[in-house]
């Protein structure tokens, strides 16, 4: 056979099989009877295949009519009348009721240091210790130089005497005696230099003994024994009070008005929880407004005071901090869990005499907590779903007694309807697959 002719050979078997493939591809079947009863074998697996798929529909349809039939097991609330509390909760801070930074009044050097770092301190409790000797050698100066001018003050005030007695008998101009008054007046003035000055040196020394400003925590220690300290320079320790405490938080403005009515009335109320998994709260009172809003957030500063006497809050801790706004009374109200969304907005599911439910809109309401305040379409006594919604639709019935373990009879029901089409898909399977294969028997032959 010529090499052209067998290249056309094989290229016209190429185009075949491809025609043959692109035909079983869009048709799901051959263009030609398979022999030896093939036909028969891939027609009863197709029809097999496709009773598969109707049971399977079957199943799920009949399924979904078991379940929508029987009642939903929901858990119910009823609609309230009372009166809410309006709180806002916000994350604070623990803030010292005030802090001191210790430094030393005089240039010395550190002698011993009498606290250790974390320690609680008291008021006037001793601290530090500098080495009093140059203040003490001051002091003794200024004393000297008091008794100096004391004895010279004495001296002129005798001069005075004794000449103004002779100025009387005509022995001593006036003049003269006008000059040791002069010298008197000079001594007293210079007296009082010289006591001020030992009370300047007694005080001086008495800064050499560092002493607590107020109760509080001490910070680290800064300085140790040996070290030399200069005047107003170098800081020795951090004092912070904690009894009280001051928590520091912000509200937005909207809340502003609120809190200055309440603030009008009395002290308010403020109650704090620490992160670390109590639930204990703390009680304290709201104690300062910030005088300006912050623009850039929209809040405002405020601050609430905590005797703190158990220790339980330290400077810079956050915590939780709940703040009461505003009372609302005999208002109706609902457990939060009812109200659901929509896409035409927020719902609830009322149950009717009947035990089925209706699907009633929320118009107007606020979230105080764990509650709903509804100004409008409610009214108290009335049954809402707070728990089961999910199956619900309008006209549901539902079922008061089941409570929230439901499972065993929704279970039932699904599993009737998909026995009853399975049965049904796997008949329709067989004589599907029975008819196909004889029709494509009969075309073989």
């Amino acid at each position: 056979m010529p090499k052209v002719a067998l290249k056309t050979l094989i290229i016209v078997v190429a185009l075949l099989l491809a025609g043959t493939v692109a035909w079983v591809a869009s048709n799901d079947s051959l263009p030609f009877p398979l022999p030896f009863g093939w036909g028969d074998k891939a027609a009863a697996d197709k029809s097999d295949k496709s009773g598969d798929k109707s049971g399977k529909a079957g199943k799920g349809e009949k399924g979904d009519k078991a379940g929508k039939g029987r009642p939903v097991p929901v858990v119910m609330s009823k609609v309230e009348r009372r009166d809410v509390s309006i709180d806002l909760s916000v994350v604070g801070r623990a803030e010292a009721f005030s802090t001191v930074s210790v430094r030393s009044r005089v240039d010395g050097q550190v002698q011993a240091v009498r606290f250790t770092a974390g320690q609680f301190v008291k008021k006037d409790q001793v601290l530090i210790e500098l080495d009093p000797r140059p203040l003490e050698a001051q002091w003794r100066q200024t004393q000297g130089n008091l008794a100096r001018d004391q004895a010279q003050l004495a001296k002129a005030r005798a001069d005075l005497d004794r000449q103004s007695d002779l100025a009387k008998r005509g022995f001593v101009s006036p003049s003269a005696v006008d000059g040791y008054k002069a010298a008197v007046d000079t001594l007293e003035a210079t007296l009082k230099f010289s006591e001020a000055a030992v009370d300047f040196a007694k005080v001086q020394l008495s800064f050499a003994t560092i002493r607590a400003p107020m109760d509080g925590i001490a910070g680290a220690v800064l300085i140790f024994p040996g070290g030399n300290v200069k005047a107003n320079d170098t800081p020795m320790l951090v004092i912070n009070k904690v009894q009280p405490i001051y928590v520091n938080f912000s509200i937005p403005e909207a809340q502003l008005d609120g809190v200055r009515n309440l603030m009008r009335r009395g002290a308010v109320a403020v109650q704090a929880r620490t992160r670390d998994g109590s639930l204990a709260q703390l009680q304290g009172r709201l104690s300062f407004i910030d005088n300006a809003i912050d623009t850039s957030t929209g809040t405002i500063v405020l601050k609430a005071e905590f005797s703190n006497s158990d220790g339980r809050l330290t400077p810079g801790q956050f915590v939780d901090v709940k703040l009461n706004t505003r009372l609302m009374k005999d208002v109706v109200a609902m457990p939060i869990e009812a109200m659901q969304m929509g896409p035409n907005g927020n719902f609830v599911f009322v149950v009717k005499d009947d035990n089925s439910v209706e699907m009633r809109p929320v118009k107007k309401s606020i979230t105080a907590g764990q509650l709903l305040v509804v100004e409008e379409g409610f009214e108290p006594g009335e049954r809402v779903v707070i728990d089961g919604q999910l199956r619900l639709y309008p006209g549901a019935r539902i079922d008061t007694g089941a409570g929230r373990g439901d499972g065993k009879g929704e279970g039932k029901g699904e599993s009737k309807g998909e026995n009853k089409g399975e049965n049904k898909g796997k008949a329709e399977s067989k004589g599907d697959s029975e008819a196909k294969g004889e029709n494509a028997g009969k075309g073989a032959r």
